[in-house]
């Protein structure tokens, strides 16, 4: 299978699919959404590998992957 073929196996589970960086969020997201069939959320570990799967997917004209860096395990801006 190529890599466009997965990609859009992957893709086709769900009308809206969603990038999430870690598992926190990917079940948090999952009990206030209350699982709702019409999103399907993968984990990306990080938020490089969000940015890298958008892109992946904008390249294949996959118009329906989002991304969410959420930055919760990350450096601050409070002091700025």
């Amino acid at each position: 299978m190529t890599a466009v073929a997965h990609l859009s196996s992957l893709y086709s589970a769900a009308p809206i699919i969603l990038w999430v960086e870690d598992s926190v969020t990917h079940d948090y997201l999952t009990k206030v959404w209350a699982d709702p069939p019409e999103f399907r959320l993968y984990i990306a570990g990080g938020n490089t590998s969000i940015h890298a799967a958008v892109s992946a997917a904008e390249r294949e004209a996959i118009d329906h992957v989002f991304g969410l860096v959420d930055l919760d395990f990350g450096q601050t801006n409070q002091a700025n």
